[in-house]
């Protein structure tokens, strides 16, 4: 079983992967602000934050069970507004959110094309496994969903 732990200041992200499966969990859990005075994190303090959240948090370490194995924290800027990507999907594979670059490439803002664009690749998950289908051509709907829900967004519509 693989599963990360992404840890922001507003939200803890957990996805869920097992082995040869064509599916993926993701689950997020809201946390609180950092306090305004917090100095500012270097990354020197990943492993600690990392290892933090995954242990003392009730949610996470509940989820992960008594002895999670803590993988080195990986980090890279986020593309914007799809920059560098030809396609957003593959075969067995839909990239979803930041890893899309479905980011707001002004304002930044991303959790209004998360929530469409996770709703749309939930969607064409489910009619893969119904269908038992996950080739390119039969997850490019999740990428005709979501061009149709945010495209114009990014200049695609």
């Amino acid at each position: 079983m693989v599963v990360e732990v992404m840890h922001t200041h507003t939200h803890t992200h957990m996805h869920h992967v097992p082995n040869h499966a064509p599916s993926v969990v993701h689950v997020c859990f809201p946390t609180p602000p950092p306090p305004q005075k917090q100095q500012q994190q270097q990354e020197s303090d990943l492993y600690r934050l990392h290892y933090d959240a995954v242990t003392k948090d009730p949610f996470i370490s509940k989820a992960l069970g008594p002895n999670p194995k803590l993988e080195r924290m990986k980090a890279a800027s986020l593309r914007l507004g799809g920059q560098g990507l030809t396609t957003t999907v593959d075969h067995h594979l839909l990239i979803i959110g930041d890893a899309a670059g479905h980011i707001d490439p002004l304002t930044g803002e991303g959790i209004h094309t998360a929530i469409m664009g996770g709703k749309a690749a939930a969607e064409t998950i489910l009619e893969s496994r119904e269908s038992g289908d996950y080739s390119k051509a039969a997850l490019g709907k999740y990428e005709a969903r979501w061009i149709k829900l945010f495209g114009h967004d990014f200049g695609l519509v």
